[in-house]
């Protein structure tokens, strides 16, 4: 079980690390989606988001 557990650590490392991409991304896309709105609905306007 000692040795076992380092790799499960390393394991998680990568799950980790696209969580942290994920969240801050998600709120990369809040801050600046109403600043790109009026941009969206010039270029998509059939779009119903």
């Amino acid at each position: 079980m000692n040795f076992q557990y380092p790799y499960a650590l390393l394991l998680l490392i990568p799950v980790w690390i696209w969580a942290f991409i994920y969240y801050k991304n998600k709120i990369y896309l809040k801050k600046w989606k109403f600043v790109f709105q009026e941009e969206e609905k010039a270029l998509f306007p059939n779009l119903k988001t």
